[in-house]
Formats: structure tokens, sequence, C-alpha cells
């Protein structure tokens, strides 16, 4: 089989816009060249037809646990690229597992792990995310309470220190240290990130100050205006959204956040400031899960929801799942937009955002459309 691939009669989403009536050709894992024409190409070539639909970039999971019934956790091949699988079949083309609170023998494995898979050919991890131990241990959420400590600097230096597969860590910001640790990642170009926490505005702008500059699953794990029988008090939610500099993620899936606090974030924030996340666990990509934990929503249906529940352009919802996440990681350079020299991580999807194709480095990993 060549491995040379045009794309042909759909529109193409590019970092200019909608390419129409144009066609898109791959050679083994890069994008070679985008035209403005229906191109054809002599010579051995596989032609995939987008019957209409939108040819867009494969979006970056920068928040996932697992999936097909294994977690990241587990620290074995098996549970790796079964998870792995679930996110590339729903449209995510590249992904950074994520690791909850936990002990240090499993963060251990899970970084060992994270480094073997990501040096295979092809892989579509581009780092590792460690949400949590440093968590505020009244906001924990579906995290381990055991494993929610405060900061302990000889352990966190020394795993920043030794592991590139690190990209990123959350940690709440009121607690003791929180700067120091920002800081010290950012140093070592792991990006800290604020979770799990009942910062005050103070806390927050002294978070931003030392490097925080993203937040995990917004509204999420966190506090909102309240009041006590004296005062009012402005919760995390706020704080963060008056520093607009701050990047964060939402969970699309009309669970976490109802439709109307997602359109409120995309109109306070913008399709630049956002990205769509699943935090997805062990029982997303299962048909018919049982006990379901609303970790189960896949990337696909997270941008159906976008645009038909929220009201959210297509274009936009595709941008906030692929190009922003990248731009927040600083993977710009290679994934998240459609463009000549980019890797060649393709979705189509129809007319109605159902998700039809997926092409990940090069290599088709669903086709939904008929056979010619």
């Amino acid at each position: 089989m060549s491995d040379i691939t045009l794309f042909r009669n759909g529109r193409i989403l590019t970092s200019q816009g909608w390419v129409r009536n144009g066609s898109l050709l791959v050679q083994g894992m890069r994008i070679m060249d985008i035209f403005k024409t229906d191109e054809t190409i002599d010579g051995d070539v596989r032609i995939i037809d987008a019957h209409g639909g939108e040819i867009v970039p494969g979006a970056i999971e920068i928040h996932a646990h697992g999936g097909n019934g294994h977690e990241f956790k587990e620290a074995t091949e098996t549970a790796f690229q079964e998870a792995l699988n679930a996110h590339l079949y729903h449209g995510s083309t590249s992904i950074y597992p994520t690791l909850a609170s936990t002990d240090l023998k499993t963060a251990e494995k899970v970084i060992e792990q994270t480094t073997l898979a990501m040096s295979h050919p092809g892989s579509p991890i581009l780092g590792l995310h460690l949400e949590g131990p440093y968590l505020s241990k009244k906001m924990v959420g579906e995290q381990s309470a055991e494993h929610v400590v405060p900061f302990h600097p000889e352990i966190y230096k020394e795993i920043v220190r030794s592991n590139k597969c690190l990209k990123r860590w959350d940690a709440a910001p009121e607690l003791e240290g929180a700067e120091e640790f920002g800081s010290y990642c950012i140093r070592h170009n792991v990006m800290p990130s604020i979770a799990h926490t009942q910062a005050t505005y103070q806390d927050v702008y002294n978070a931003y100050e030392a490097g925080f500059t993203h937040v995990t699953h917004f509204y999420n794990g966190m506090t909102y205006f309240h009041k006590t029988e004296s005062d009012k008090h402005e919760g995390t939610v706020e704080s963060i959204l008056t520093i607009p500099e701050f990047s964060v993620e939402v969970i699309f899936d009309g669970i976490h956040l109802p439709p109307a606090i997602l359109k409120m974030i995309y109109v306070l924030k913008g399709i630049e400031k956002i990205a769509i996340v699943t935090n997805s666990h062990a029982d997303m990509g299962i048909k018919n899960p049982g006990n379901i934990r609303h970790t189960a929503t896949t990337m696909d249906a997270m941008i159906q929801i976008a645009v038909k529940k929220v009201g959210i352009q297509f274009e936009d919802a595709i941008r906030m799942s692929s190009e922003t996440p990248a731009k927040i990681m600083g993977e710009h350079h290679h994934v998240g937009i459609l463009r000549k020299g980019y890797d060649a991580n393709i979705c189509i999807y129809d007319t109605e955002a159902n998700l039809k194709f997926v092409m990940q480095k090069g290599t088709i990993i669903r086709n939904d459309f008929p056979a010619t």
C-alpha cells in the first residue's frame, strides 16, 4: 500500500480558515501540502473521499486517565495501548496520559511506562500529566484523599529533574510552597496548573506571578462566589477570570457543567484560551458501561455537545480541541492545525458533526465511509 494519501471532496480547516474544493496530500507521517484546488496525483496514491464533510486536525487530549476498561495508573503496556486506542478511535490523535494522586511507587511505574510508550515510532503520547498529590484536602473530588499531601520539594524536584516525559503538574496554589513549586516547574519546562483548590484571589494572583498559567477542569474542584454570615467572597473561579492570561480546560460533556455555564466560559475566555478535555476514566469507549461516573464521554461526543447543545460554531469547537491545547502545551510547531510539514493527524466529520474518519501520523485508525 502506498504511503501517499490524497484527501478530496471536503472543506479543509487550516489556520487561515476553510479551504473549499481543495485537497490535502499526506506522505508517510507528515502533511506534504494543502491545495486550494481539487488535485489529481499520478501513481500509487490512496484516495480518501470526504463525501462533502469537514477535514480537520485531530484533537489533542491534555487530561485523560484511561479508556477501554483500563487506566493509565495500571502502568502496563496493555493498559496504555487499550486506553490510547479508545482515544484514537474517538478523534484524539495526541494524548497526555494523566495520573491522579497516588503513592510514589505507582507514580514511578507510570513515568517509566510513559517514557517507554513515547519512545515508540508514531506514538500519540506527547507527555505525562500529574494531577496531584499537592491538592486541597477539602476539594479532593474523585482523588484519593489518603494520597493528597503537602509539598515535598526533595521529591518533586527529583521527579521533575529526572523525567523528560513530564510536561504538566497540577497543584492547589493556596498550599504552603506552591509558589516555589510553580517556579521550579517553569524553570524545567513543566507547566504548573491550578487544580482542586479553595484558592482566594491573592492565592491565584501569587500563583500567576510564580508561573501558573493554566487551570485544570475549570469550575470543577474549586470554589465560586459565596457569602458567610458577615461578608461576601470571590471564589477561585472569579479570581481566575480576573486574570485574562490564564488558559482553562473544560469538560464539555454537559454534565460536569450545564450548557449555559459552558456558553458563558466560551464567551468570557474565547477559543484561544479554552481547551476541551474529557477527563476520561476506564469507562470511556466502552459501550453501555455499568456504573458510569460521568467520565465516559468521548472527545467527538463533546464536540457534538459544544455544537448542538451549547451553540458553538463547529470550527471553534475543533480549534478548542486541537489548536488551543497545542499552544497551551507548546506543541503548536507540529500538531494542532493542518499545515505543510505538520504531523498527519487528521479527522473527518460529516456536516452533522459526526466523526467518520481518523488518521494518526499517517496511519488510518478509523474509516466509516463506504468502500469505493
